[in-house]
Order: C-alpha cells, then sequence, then structure tokens
C-alpha cells in the first residue's frame, strides 16, 4: 500500500501499551491521531495529533474522527494492550 501524506490512523488509548503501536505507524508514513481521556498520556505529546476522549466514549470518539475525516483520509481504527 502506498501511504500519502493525509492517511491517518486513529489508535484508541495513549498509554504506554500504545506507545509502540503509535511511533510504527509513523515510521510507515502514516499520520497518527491519538484518543484518551488523559491529556498527559505518553502518546498525546508523540502522535500527530491528540483528542482527550474517554476511550469508553464511542459516540465521541466517531465526532472527532469525523473531524479530521474532513482532512485525512482515514485508513483505520485500533488499539494495543
Amino acid at each position: 500500500m502506498k501511504i500519502a501524506k493525509q492517511d491517518m490512523i486513529v489508535i484508541v488509548g495513549a498509554g504506554l501499551f500504545q506507545l509502540k503501536a503509535i511511533e510504527e505507524a509513523q515510521k510507515l508514513g502514516l499520520r497518527v491521531l491519538a484518543v484518551d481521556r488523559d491529556p498527559q498520556a505518553p502518546g498525546s505529546m508523540t502522535a500527530d495529533f491528540f483528542a482527550a476522549v474517554s476511550t469508553r466514549d464511542m459516540a465521541g470518539i466517531i465526532d472527532v474522527v469525523r473531524d479530521y475525516q474532513e482532512r485525512f483520509h482515514v485508513r483505520g481504527i485500533m488499539t494495543a494492550g
């Protein structure tokens, strides 16, 4: 798959368990939007974009993703644990 500058992945959670996933996605050339209720989560500083939304708030995550879809092609949503 050829990755374009506007390609994005959403990672649910920005804690220590998700940090490696954020970094690996960036190495592949993807923009990363991380969502986590904790604005001080380790991945909040590493991700290209961050939204302070609880990982249990499905509607809130969907709203954030829809906002980013106006500027980016969201390729997928994942988490790691």
